[in-house]
């Protein structure tokens, strides 16, 4: 089969032959990642990892592997990839570990998966075109996708109480789509031949969608290419990352009221006025807060590193200066946990910071995360539930425990996505490696480590859009 070529590589059968001599048992009470590279038992004996009754890697926690499956990198595979903890496939009673939630994804472009444990694989569509983006709503009772239908040609589609409809059709290219957490809202972006991007949303699912208009803001629609948007948390407003094409190339945010007044509270570099110039930029990611704070970088172009900004919604005082601009350099990225208790930062020098956006304090640093890895790190993710940071790198990830602030790395290879569930409870990861076909796997976090991988999905060449819903 064309996905054990992959999870199997070449040389992979001759370690586990020699495994012996290098992943020998240390019979070490403290096993973890630095001693261990196969896998911990219950009673902290470094294990091969590589046998049905333990198997594992990178010093996690050994699982027993199900009947009719084999252990491979670490992972049991087999006969049934659909096996999960709790699903009535495991000799182990294991029912705690069944979530409270689904994961979606899309598969070779044209087939939305919904996957719940107990009830296994559903299918939502396929369609005849190929989907450019999708989202569900938070709590999966609607879904849309945006269709191109041609290279130059777009159609929007959006389900609803199990009834499909057009949503929107027109000439561009689909770049983005995302439900309000309210899951009322929707906004969806498109980009046209003159690299224009245009916003546009609904704020019911009884409406039709309309084009956002600057126009409270004072600036003239044909000038603004939208390149980003976020809900707030309240759903009432998205912010919008822009650049003004009015003779001077400006990058800024705006954020907007999703109301028929659609009022404008406009976010500009706070030092332009000082400065007299218009020179300023401003980039993503867009973080939201709980408070409906709003994150982002902006810096005076060719004067000043990237800085860290923060606007509160509704608030008279506007922008904020940066954040600890005297103890941080340029800030490559930026993450903020969902409790918006804590900010990661990871700067120019390789150094992952973390800070309480209230105290405004010297940052923490992390020990033991690996600078090559941060150097190639593609997304920073907060667990829900305050007990780690997921860093997706190109080649290898790396997993931040917040309580011992203590980095290692992560045992999937090759992660192209990876995304917590709403609880904090699951772990899913992507993982394709060029052409070869991809693999999703799903992880339990119990708060000191990431348990029990099932393979959910294999042998496809295209899955993509991981998303999680309430169940």
């Amino acid at each position: 089969m064309s996905w054990m070529r992959f999870l199997v590589p070449p040389g992979v059968l001759v370690l586990a032959v020699l495994s012996t001599t290098f992943f020998g048992a240390c019979h070490n009470k403290q096993c973890h990642a630095k001693l261990c590279q196969g896998c911990c038992s219950k009673e902290g004996l470094c294990m091969e990892g590589n046998t049905l009754e333990a198997c594992g890697v990178q010093g996690e926690a050994c699982m027993r592997c199900n009947r009719g499956q084999t252990c491979a990198v670490g992972i049991c595979l087999g006969q049934n990839p659909n096996a999960y903890p709790g699903s009535g496939d495991s000799d182990d009673d294991n029912t705690d570990l069944v979530p409270t939630s689904a994961l979606w994804w899309l598969e070779d472009k044209a087939t939305l998966h919904r996957y719940v444990p107990e009830l296994a694989f559903q299918t939502s569509f396929p369609f005849s075109f190929p989907v450019a983006f999708w989202d569900a709503s938070p709590q999966g009772k609607r879904w849309a996708a945006m269709l191109a239908v041609s290279e130059t040609r777009y159609e929007v589609v959006h389900a609803f109480d199990n009834s499909l409809r057009p949503l929107h059709t027109g000439d561009g290219v689909p770049q983005k789509i995302a439900f309000a957490q309210d899951s009322r809202g929707l906004a969806f972006l498109i980009a046209h031949e003159n690299s224009q991007g245009q916003l546009f949303w609904l704020a019911d699912e009884s409406d039709s969608p309309q084009r956002l208009s600057f126009a409270p803001c004072g600036f003239q629609d044909s000038k603004v290419n939208v390149l980003d948007f976020a809900w707030s948390p309240d759903s009432s407003a998205l912010a919008v990352l822009a650049l003004l094409g009015d003779g001077e190339v400006r990058a800024g945010i705006w954020v907007l009221t999703t109301t028929q007044s659609s009022a404008c509270a406009a976010v500009v570099h706070p030092d332009e006025a000082e400065v007299q110039t218009s020179e300023w930029g401003a980039f993503g990611p867009l973080h939201w807060g709980e408070d409906n704070t709003l994150y982002f970088r902006a810096s005076l172009l060719h004067l000043y590193p990237l800085q860290l900004y923060s606007f509160a919604l509704g608030e008279m005082g506007g922008v904020r200066n940066p954040l600890l601009s005297g103890s941080t350099s340029f800030v490559l990225d930026f993450a903020l946990s969902p409790s918006s208790s804590m900010l990661a930062l990871l700067q120019e020098n390789l150094s992952l910071s973390l800070l309480s956006p209230s105290a405004l304090h010297a940052p923490s640093l992390a020990e033991g995360c690996e600078t090559q890895v941060l150097a190639a790190t593609q997304a920073m993710l907060f667990s829900p539930k305050n007990d780690w940071l997921l860093l997706v790198g190109h080649a290898r990830s790396q997993l931040l425990h917040l309580e011992k602030m203590q980095c290692s790395l992560t045992s999937t290879p090759k992660v192209s996505e990876a995304l917590w569930s709403p609880d904090g409870s699951f772990l899913a990861e992507l993982s394709c490696a060029h052409s070869a076909d991809c693999f999703l796997v799903i992880h339990h976090n119990n708060g000191n480590a990431l348990l029990n991988p099932r393979i959910v999905s294999m042998g496809f060449q295209h899955l993509s859009q991981l998303r999680w819903t309430a169940n």
